[in-house]
């Protein structure tokens, strides 16, 4: 269509030996007509290429008198001053011209497919001389771009059938994460809509106003060398239309805007739900910054059809990792029961008999305590007695019992192979704690309460430590790098103390 659209406007120029052409496409939508520049600024010497194609912004009174001269479908001329004191200038055209030629182009049912803008100078032909042979044209112009159109929407629809099936291959091979899907889908949107930017927000499944995640992609990231290598779209990079968002999440019904730019940066807007088997909204399409314009019907109806696909695969992929993390967790649970334990009744009862020693035959209120001399049995007897002295036992009338099967089950759950992250480290840890917060007095300022949270942290900050770090941990795939996305080991470290505090016997707090 834009090189037919290069090949009327320079002809015209031939034939009125005019300074330049330029054809505008025009589509309506009701009363109201739309112009796209598909060939502007065209000269008798230029060569085809695709930057005489532009984008253009029209004030409401240009298309206003554009529209005037269309909707008449008479070809009219103006001299350079006229134009000036209508409209002072045309920004798009160049401004060396004498006069301007508005020329409707009509098809063979008195249908102006588009205007053409023919910029004249002294030498140029005038409309008497031309004027029958001009309108000759037209009208042939206007109907090459009548069939032009018409084969263009036959050829997308075949395009858009053919590609129906190549989707859904597409989305649906290799259903491996939300991330590579999310990815699949705004790529092929991108490029079969033509828009410059589109969005993806996952809703949230217990309330259709709260978001999950917001996945993004632009038409310049596809230009990027680094692309094809890419396993996730970008998240949060532009503003968020909150408000439509929210509106077709919980309607459940698409939204397209012609216009937009006087409350965002963007101009045409299409706000589409992405559905699952149940017939609710899972996902919302943003698409923005049609190249041609705006969104038309065929891209709602094209939209609407491949969100089916859509919504199905980002229903899979969600069970998918749903099960996933399902699996995971019971790995990481079978791997926790086959090396942990609870502390044994015989250990237990050794514990709770023994006799509590002072803080100071430990010297537990020295900053240099190692506490390499006691043997581990003894390392619970200090460790009670970090309780003890700090009034964490009296205030909070912590059950002895309770506060021994904790720390025994506690030092149950570091692993023994481990050579730094283990007991004794965990240990070492809570002495300087409970050593700096009786030599500075900070123990009275923070209050027993945040005395109780920082010694109970330090006993367990390092938890079922596997002696590696989380880039390895998700190098090497393991179940705690599938249950976790982000901060593996000390997501995994909190729930490890969370679950031997809630478990029976063990509940000191």
């Amino acid at each position: 269509m834009n090189a037919l659209c290069f090949k009327i406007a320079k002809h015209f120029c031939n034939v009125m030996k005019a300074v330049s052409a330029t054809t505008l496409l025009v589509t309506r939508n009701g009363e109201k007509l739309y112009f796209s520049g598909a060939a502007v600024n065209i000269k008798m010497e230029s060569e085809q290429n695709n930057s005489f194609q532009q984008t253009l912004s029209l004030s409401p009174q240009l298309v206003d008198w554009f529209t005037d001269i269309v909707n008449e479908k008479k070809c009219v001329y103006f001299k350079k001053e006229e134009v000036k004191r209508k409209m002072s200038s045309i920004p798009f055209l160049d401004q060396d011209f004498e006069q301007i030629c508005f020329l409707p182009l009509e098809d063979a049912d008195n249908n102006v497919q588009a205007l053409e803008l023919i910029l004249m100078d002294s030498v140029s032909y005038n409309k008497t001389e031309k004027s029958s042979n001009l309108l000759g044209i037209s009208k042939t112009a206007g109907i090459c771009l009548r069939n032009a159109a018409k084969f263009q929407d036959l050829r997308l629809e075949v395009i858009r059938s053919e590609v129906f099936l190549d989707l859904a291959r597409i989305i649906f091979d290799q259903e491996t994460s939300i991330e590579l899907t999310v990815l699949k889908i705004l790529a092929n949107l991108i490029i079969l809509v033509d828009c410059e930017f589109a969005q993806l927000v996952l809703i949230n499944k217990d309330s259709s106003l709260n978001f999950d995640r917001v996945f993004d992609l632009h038409a310049d990231d596809q230009e990027n060398k680094e692309f094809d290598h890419l396993n996730s779209p970008f998240e949060n990079r532009f503003e968020l239309n909150s408000g439509i968002i929210t509106l077709v999440a919980t309607v459940g019904e698409k939204v397209n805007i012609e216009d937009v730019s006087k409350t965002t940066e963007s101009n045409s807007l299409l706000c589409i739900p992405l559905i699952d088997n149940d017939n609710n909204s899972i996902a919302v399409v943003t698409l923005t910054n049609k190249k041609t314009g705006r969104f038309t019907k065929d891209d709602e109806n094209f939209v609407e059809l491949f969100g089916l696909f859509c919504g199905i695969a980002l229903e899979n992929v969600n069970n998918y990792e749903a099960v996933k993390t399902a699996e995971a967790k019971y790995q990481v649970a079978l791997d926790i029961m086959s090396y942990h334990s609870v502390a044994s009744e015989e250990e237990f009862d050794k514990v709770a008999s023994l006799a509590i020693p002072s803080t100071f035959t430990l010297q537990l209120h020295s900053f240099n305590f190692t506490g390499d001399e006691l043997e581990d049995l003894e390392t619970i007897q200090a460790s009670l007695r970090m309780f003890h002295d700090l009034g964490l036992v009296t205030k909070f009338r912590l059950d002895h019992n309770a506060m021994c099967r904790w720390l025994l089950t506690v030092k149950k759950n570091y692993r023994q192979e481990v050579s730094y992250h283990n007991w004794r480290h965990a240990f070492s840890v809570a002495q300087m704690m409970f050593t700096s917060l009786l030599q500075s007095g900070w123990w009275e300022c923070l209050g027993p309460v945040n005395c109780l949270g920082l010694l109970v942290a330090c006993f367990s900050h390092d938890l079922d430590h596997r002696g590696t770090n989380n880039s390895f941990q998700k190098a090497s795939e393991s179940p705690l790098s599938k249950l976790y996305s982000s901060s593996i080991l000390e997501r995994h470290h909190l729930n490890q103390a969370l679950i031997i505090l809630n478990m029976k016997g063990n509940t000191i707090l």
